[in-house]
């Protein structure tokens, strides 16, 4: 956005635009947009801005006036990512698939970590609040490149006459997070940004003068050779780019224009509104998303959008799992990617080591070259390891036999399996997804005193979570007569407690001080109807007021006769099965509870 307020500006946009005739125009655009494939996909809106794509299926867009980032999914349906949003406009992903969000009226750029605790990347320039960030691009080294736009937020939350730097800047931060590098203060209203696919080329959009800047990207990162890449007669604003080197600039008064990498205008995609920015997604990156007013677009492409990296469009390019990522081991069986544009099969290496997978070819006897194949679906054979990082490559074969080599992927397995971390639960008890209708709680047992969830939606606690966004409530009452109460789950997996050499279950608890001191207990069985039990050594564990971790030595079950290959439930509890308790009640909140492979570092928060 420009220098006037932002109500302002969306009432001229649409004023001026009005209602589009949906068309592809120009020679060379044909080669690039399926034909009559721009469909609206979700409307209601303020103004939307900030597509971003994620691998696992979704894209996020932002509705700046509206302070929210909506989640689009992949069945149509809309949720809400964040609200308030500190009036987020640009959204990008980071290599970890963190969200990196330029917010308006925090004059900030945040990420938001898995847990979903936002941090504050950068917020100030050698003393002085930013301006209003307005959109990012994420290299493929990490580092952030932004656009900082003061008259952009203003009327969102920042006042007028607060501006404290003394220009409108182009800036990058270092990929430790540590450098906030000046990158250009001379384009007037510099928006939209994005790079080359080969990262050697950045753009930047200066939307009210018109114009589109090209600039080399240094080995340091910095910028030279400035130059016009293309003036237009409206409002350029966001930018993206496909895996060609094609440049799409979306502009308010003329749709989306595109160009190639040498300038020239190759047609455009008009819209029923005013479009404000686009990015590529979809299952196999040949949709082109577009935030356009009130609603969100898409058009089918017959090109594939870039990504940070690889550069070279004939090279496959990973989807699942996201490199660089921790996964849990039971959400991984396979590896995908995305072919390369001209591969009809691939060969594929997977293993434990980066040099075997990088130096290995088709002749390899090691284990390490898994064969070729048509589909871009490897299915893992194995059991992966606990704690284990591990590195795949794809290298893509050609109908001529040429092989185009591919980079090096890694991911990590998580040094523990869930057993239940609580962000699964629903509201939703038609579709049985309710906490306590699968972990079954004293109602209607006359000698169970225990309550699984709230009485009312939401029925999981939503604030006081140890990871995540949700954790378990457990109402104890220990009265009249009745002395334990517990809440049992019944395993599907993992029921077999030995293995990938687990030999600890854990799990993360938290109490108050006005709790009655009952002994906290876990208890595990067996389908053969064996029970044992392990209690707590602190008698008032229910009464701490931070998240303790407990650990317990599975092999302390297995003393007591549990056969840890076949366990079938698993139950929390206060009390005593043996009949003597103090009696009271109070609440407990359980969280991320798993099985590791050796004891974890015991936390308290």
């Amino acid at each position: 956005m420009g220098q006037m307020d932002f109500p302002q500006m969306a009432l001229l946009l649409f004023a001026i635009v009005g209602g589009s005739v949906l068309h592809s125009q120009a020679a060379g655009i044909d080669e690039l947009v399926e034909a009559d494939t721009l469909e609206q996909i979700a409307t209601g809106f303020s103004f939307t801005e900030g597509p971003a794509w994620h691998p696992d299926g979704y894209l996020l867009f932002s509705d700046i006036p509206g302070n929210i980032i909506h989640k689009w999914l992949s069945d149509g349906g809309v949720e809400t990512f964040r609200s308030p949003s500190g009036h987020a406009n640009g959204l990008t992903f980071d290599r970890h698939g963190r969200l990196i969000a330029c917010e308006h009226s925090n004059r900030r750029v945040s990420r938001t970590e898995p847990d979903g605790t936002i941090v504050t990347l950068v917020s100030e320039y050698n003393g002085s609040r930013l301006g209003s960030p307005n959109d990012a691009v994420v290299k493929s080294d990490g580092s952030i490149y932004f656009t900082d736009l003061y008259g952009s937020g203003v009327g969102l939350g920042i006042p007028t006459d607060t501006q404290e730097l003394p220009f409108n800047g182009v800036f990058r931060l270092s990929p430790d997070g540590e450098t906030l590098e000046l990158l250009e203060a001379d384009i007037h209203t510099p928006n939209g940004l994005a790079f080359s696919p080969d990262e050697r080329v950045l753009y930047v959009a200066d939307i009210m003068n018109g114009t589109v800047y090209a600039f080399d990207v240094q080995p340091d990162g910095l910028l030279a050779n400035r130059r016009v890449f293309t003036h237009l007669s409206g409002y350029p604003d966001g930018m993206t780019v496909d895996m060609r080197g094609n440049l799409y600039v979306t502009d308010s008064m003329l749709g989306v224009q595109v160009y190639d990498s040498e300038g020239m205008h190759l047609g455009g995609i008009v819209t029923p509104e005013p479009p404000a920015n686009c990015a590529f997604g979809g299952a196999d990156n040949r949709t082109l998303f577009i935030t356009a007013l009130t609603s969100l677009y898409r058009v089918q492409m017959k090109v594939q959008g870039a990504i940070s990296y690889p550069a070279d469009p004939e090279k496959a390019r990973a989807v699942a799992p996201t490199p660089g990522t921790t996964v849990n081991q039971s959400e991984i069986d396979s590896l995908v990617w995305i072919a390369g544009e001209t591969a009809v099969q691939h060969d594929v290496y997977f293993g434990t080591d980066f040099n075997d997978v990088n130096n290995a070819d088709v002749s390899d006897t090691a284990g390490i070259y898994r064969g070729r194949q048509n589909i871009v679906v490897y299915t893992l054979p194995e059991a992966l390891e606990l704690g284990r990082s591990y590195y795949w490559r794809i290298d893509e074969v050609k109908a001529d036999d040429m092989i185009h080599k591919g980079d090096i992927w890694s991911f990590t397995i998580a040094d523990y399996l869930i057993v239940d971390d609580f962000e699964s639960y629903t509201d939703d008890e038609a579709a049985g997804e309710a906490i306590y209708q699968t972990w079954i709680d004293g109602f209607g047992i006359a000698d169970n005193g225990s309550q699984v969830g709230y009485l009312f939606r939401p029925y999981c606690e939503q604030t006081i979570v140890h990871g995540g966004s949700q954790s378990m409530p457990l109402l104890y009452v220990n009265e009249a007569g009745v002395t334990n109460s517990e809440a049992t789950l019944t395993l599907t997996a993992p029921r077999d407690w030995t293995q990938a050499g687990v030999a600890e279950l854990s799990l993360w608890f938290r109490g108050n001080s006005a709790n009655a001191s009952e002994p906290l207990y876990v208890a595990i069985s067996s389908s053969a109807g064996i029970s044992a039990v392990v209690t707590h050594d602190d008698a008032s564990a229910a009464t701490v007021r931070s998240w303790m971790q407990w650990g317990i030595p599975l092999q302390a079950f297995a003393d007591l006769g549990i056969n840890l290959t076949d366990v079938e439930k698993l139950a929390i509890g206060l009390g005593s099965k043996g009949g003597a308790a103090l009696g009271g009640s109070g609440t407990m909140y359980i969280d991320d509870i798993r099985l590791y492979a050796s004891s974890p570092e015991t936390v308290v928060f």
